[in-house]
């Protein structure tokens, strides 16, 4: 009985462990597995990285792996199912995509498993679960990348008109930068640039205005390219270029050169005729010149023929001359004091003013011409310290006949940073009608993203005589956003009492808010702007109970593109009256201008109809007009326009007008204009009006006044050795035929009297083997008013040497070649210390020898875009400090390039970029046996292959006697990947057995066959 008891025991203690091992939780066999793979990876946006994930199991399952990834990060293949042994390790390569946006910084990624036992059914219910994980900090590096385009620019620019250019830069990297923007003309015109620094984000986008001033000087037409240059603020010889190419065309022959001391005049003559009534007009103009330290301009014209003729100027005399500190205004000028006591208008008069550091003051008197009463008016102003932060202003003004009195304004003005201004001003006044008082408060600023102003103004009825708002409130905005955004706005509230007890039922009010948002969009090379407006005004007259309103909407479109332009405009509102129903308006407008080489033509054309603000009266106005001009820079322009009008309402008349010109330049520059316009008018009866001119322009010069020996400029120099900080006497300047000799303190004094417009410094006065710390020459205007140091110093010398790096002397030891010395010339090295900046190239020793150089701290580098392609230099740039009388010297070396390649994955096994014979391919099976697909075996290497990078996109052109299995023996090292090349190629291949010779066929990746193809081999051998 012992032994069948002990049996049974045994038994029984069996079913219990087994029972217990079925009612285990599953998280216990979680456990056994485990997961690891690298802890750490770099890589760059764009990449595809393949990682290796190692799983071990302590028993048999089947497992799957599951990446979790960041957000637009992608699997190329999802890595297959893997059956798992005991104790054995599987590794999967997982190869991941991740994006060419990534943004810098750490990612991670996650790799969880998924598996169940193979006997899922004797486990029972729940058996599937998820089991350990393991992750990956992947941290994507910074890219620096931009693109720069144009987006707008002419094609043709009359001499001395500016070139502007607009250009789009985008930040097509992966992090936030600041771009450094330069501008460089063909023609060496001086370049502006708006902004010359810009911060993006990631993927924003701006639009960059530059804009070259032109000179009028040219005979001929010449092309002119503007350069710009976008790069990462603090990087050197890297970054974006575009241009813009414009014909610059001239206006005229150029004026025949002035002597010194000379002023160019422009004399002419001018005659018209109209309706049988002719009349003559001459003029003698004298543009702004500089003569010495003194500017020039005049015009004289006379007599007034403004009402005789269609053609017809009104007579001007006015002179005008500016010294560095002293000024002269006589004839008809605009003569303003601050902005309360400004009530005047162009007048005849005088004026002298005093400018000097701390102090700037003026006096005038003047009068008013063909405008009625003819008042005259006298002032004077002082302000103190006019060119600080802080300025105060004195003002004074008496006026006669017009409102009669006299008034006086303290005011002040404050800059509290760059771009902004708060201003105050109070004024009093008294006059014949009585006495009052007023106070002005204002700001404004115009900052990058910004521009804004304000004003508040209230004074008593009678100041100024009561021709003014007596409470005045404006203010105005506009907002401009990083790309393309643009919301402005406008408010102005006015009121004017009629008596001195300022009440509001004798008061005229007027209101007017405005405000309106739109912005640019950049198509292509095309722009678009658009802007939506809406308006509410309101005026008031208490007295009479006036009360009119309006309210209107607006859109406003603008496209431009090359020798192109389109302007439209839609706008409709509401008008309220007191004394009449309500109204409404509407009214579109539009414009379109074309250049064809010499040719431009423009139209124009608008509808109204309804009331307006200012007209109760239902009416309909339509205007059309087109203007066609020709101007060939050769001398020669011509120009013709056509309008027409008519207005129906109350009353219905018609206006037609003709417009020609045709202008010729003739000897010694002599011009030669002929104009004519014909004009129809029909209201009551029609009235036509022709009118022809007739223009003869002739230039000359005549002598600057105080420009003889009386006109002196002084500039004054201290000449000391940097080493020693002695004077040095004997050091000569030169100023045209004038010069002078430093003395034993080191001092320099040239006497300038022909306007003479730069100092040299003789070389031999100082020794070759020195040179001056400050630049030579330099201009006259820029040398300033006290004594200009100069500093001598032993120059010194730099070389530059760049040769072949240890990776590249390997690279031709291994490959038995030689680095091309030719590639050593030719190579564009740069020296920079602060403004000064030297360029050389180097010969065919990569020598590159610079001129003497002042001491110190000089940064060298290589301009990348005159390296050869795939190469870079070691350093990239070197910081040589140069000492007096020493030689620097620098090396470079030159290295290929180190560039990322893109992993790929194909089946289960993993492809890196490293040309060269596959490792580990499938071999061909037999004849006469069948062809088996890859397995999924868990080596770690098991399955794969090397791929060359430069596979992608190759194509190959069939010769003849060439088939797919020939192909595929070539190219892939396997006929069986004849597959690969017809389904890759099925649009011009209809059967695997018929290749056409001289059929371009596409050449897929390399890589194991697919299940799939491994299907369509057997099916073509079945068939």
């Amino acid at each position: 009985m012992r032994g069948p008891r002990y049996a049974l025991s045994v038994s029984v203690l069996g079913w219990f462990l087994l029972l217990a091992w079925g009612s285990m939780p599953r998280a216990a066999c979680a456990q056994t597995v485990r997961v690891s793979a690298p802890e750490r990876v770099e890589a760059e946006p764009g990449m595809v990285i393949s990682l290796p994930v190692r799983v071990v199991a302590t028993g048999e399952m089947t497992l799957r792996l599951d990446p979790v990834l960041p957000p637009g990060w992608s699997i190329l293949i999802p890595p297959p199912a893997m059956s798992m042994s005991p104790g054995t390790p599987a590794t999967r390569i997982v190869s991941i995509q991740i994006p060419s946006s990534a943004a810098a910084g750490v990612w991670r990624v996650a790799f969880r498993v998924r598996g169940q036992p193979d006997d899922t059914a004797a486990a029972g219910p729940g058996a599937e679960g998820s089991l350990p994980a393991a992750e990956t900090e992947i941290t994507v590096t910074e890219r620096t990348s931009l693109t720069l385009s144009l987006v707008d620019a002419p094609s043709r620019v009359r001499a001395g008109a500016p070139v502007e250019a607009t250009f789009a830069i985008e930040n097509t990297g992966n992090h936030t930068a600041s771009f450094r923007i330069e501008a460089e003309s063909s023609l060496q015109y001086d370049t502006r640039v708006a902004p010359d620094l810009i911060e993006l984000e990631p993927s924003a986008r701006s639009q960059v205005q530059v804009q070259a001033r032109t000179r009028d000087d040219l005979v001929n037409e010449l092309t002119h390219v503007l350069r710009i240059r976008a790069q990462e603020e603090g990087e050197r010889g890297t970054g974006e270029e575009s241009r813009a190419t414009t014909q610059i065309v001239p206006v005229r022959r150029p004026a025949r050169r002035l002597e010194e001391g000379q002023l160019p005049v422009l004399f002419t003559v001018r005659g018209t005729t109209e309706s049988g009534r002719s009349d003559a007009q001459a003029e003698f103009e004298i543009p702004a010149t500089r003569v010495g330290d003194r500017v020039y301009s005049a015009r004289l014209r006379g007599p007034d023929m403004r009402s005789n003729a269609a053609f017809g100027e009104r007579d001007e005399y006015a002179a005008q001359m500016e010294g560095r500190h002293i000024g002269l205004r006589m004839g008809d000028q605009d003569y303003r004091l601050s902005d309360l006591l400004d009530t005047s208008f162009f007048a005849f008069g005088g004026e002298l003013s005093l400018d000097r550091d701390r102090v700037q003051g003026a006096a005038f008197a003047s009068r008013t011409r063909h405008v009625f009463p003819e008042t005259g008016r006298a002032g004077a102003y002082v302000h103190l310290w006019p060119h600080q932060k802080v300025a105060v202003e004195l003002n004074a003004l008496t006026r006669e006949k017009f409102e009669p009195g006299e008034a006086a304004s303290i005011a002040t003005r404050w800059l509290p940073v760059d771009g902004a201004e708060l201003a105050a001003e109070v004024a009093h006044g008294w006059y014949d009608i009585g006495e009052g008082s007023a106070l002005q408060l204002s700001a404004q600023g115009s900052f990058p993203w910004i521009v804004f102003s304000g004003r508040a103004e209230t004074a008593d009825p009678f100041f100024l005589g009561g021709i003014q708002n007596s409470e005045r409130l404006q203010s105005s905005f506009a907002v401009r956003g990083n790309h393309w955004i643009r919301i402005e706005g406008l408010g102005r509230a006015e009121r004017r009492f009629f008596d001195a007890s300022r009440s509001r039922d004798r008061a005229l009010e007027n209101r007017l808010f405005r405000g309106g948002a739109g912005g640019s969009f950049s198509l292509g090379n095309n722009r678009l702007q658009t802007m939506l407006v809406g308006q509410f005004q309101d005026r008031r007259v208490a007295e009479t109970g006036l009360d009119r309103q309006e309210k209107s909407v607006a859109l406003r479109l603008n496209f431009n593109s090359r020798g192109f332009g389109l302007n439209a405009s839609g706008e409709t509102g509401r008008i309220v009256d007191d004394g009449f129903s309500e109204g409404t308006f509407s009214s579109v407008s539009g414009s379109a201008f074309k250049v064809m080489r010499a040719f431009s033509l423009s139209l124009t054309a608008s509808y109204l109809e309804g009331i307006t603000f200012f007209s109760p009266r239902e009416q309909e106005r339509v205007t059309v007009g087109s203007t066609l001009s020709f101007d060939a820079g050769r001398g020669l322009s011509a120009s013709a326009s056509a309008f027409r009008s008519r207005e129906t309402g109350a009353f219905s008349q018609t206006f037609t007008l003709f417009d020609a010109r045709v202008a010729a330049s003739l000897w010694s520059n002599h011009e030669l204009e002929l104009r004519a316009r014909g004009s129809q008018t029909s209201f009551s009866s029609d009235v036509r009006t022709g009118t022809f001119s007739l223009a003869y322009r002739i230039p000359f010069s005549v002598r600057a006044p105080f420009s003889g020996e009386r006109t002196q400029t002084t500039v004054s120099f201290r000449v000391f050795d940097v080493e020693t900080g002695e004077p040095l006497k004997g050091v000569v300047f030169v100023a045209g035929r004038t010069r002078a000799d430093s003395d034993s303190d080191g001092l320099a004094r040239l006497v300038l009297t022909g306007g003479e417009q730069f100092v040299l410094l003789d070389q031999e006065s100082i020794g070759l083997d020195r040179m001056p710390t400050v630049p030579f020459p330099i201009e006259v205007g820029a040398v300033s008013q006290g004594v200009t140091d100069v500093g001598i110093v032993r120059s010194s010398r730099l070389s530059v040497r760049v040769e072949a790096g240890r990776r590249q002397t390997e690279l031709d030891a291994a490959l038995g070649s030689d680095l091309d010395r030719r590639a050593l010339s030719g190579l564009v090295v740069e020296a920079r210390m602060g403004e000064n900046r030297f360029r050389r190239l180097t010969d065919e020793e990569g020598r590159a020898q610079f001129p003497p150089l002042v001491p110190g701290l000089w940064e060298v580098f290589l301009l990348d875009r005159s390296l050869p392609e795939n190469y870079r230099t070691a350093p990239e740039s070197a910081l040589v400090e140069l000492i007096p009388g020493g030689v620097g010297e620098t090396v470079f070396r030159l290295e290929p390039a180190e560039r990322r390649i893109r992993f790929v994955t194909s089946g289960t096994g993993v492809s890196v970029g490293v040309p060269g014979k596959a490792i580990g391919a499938q071999a061909a099976p037999g004849a006469d046996a069948a062809p088996a697909p890859a397995g999924d075996g868990n080596d770690d290497m098991d399955g794969t292959e090397m791929e060359d990078a430069e596979m992608y996109g190759r194509t190959v052109r069939v010769k003849q006697g060439d088939t797919l299995f020939s192909l595929a023996r070539q190219h892939y090292e396997s006929q069986w990947h004849w597959v690969r090349i017809w389904l890759a190629n099925r649009d011009v291949l209809e059967l695997p057995d018929l290749v056409p010779a001289g059929t371009v066929l596409r050449l897929p990746a390399t890589g194991p066959l697919t299940e799939e193809e491994w299907r369509v081999i057997r099916r073509q051998g079945d068939e």
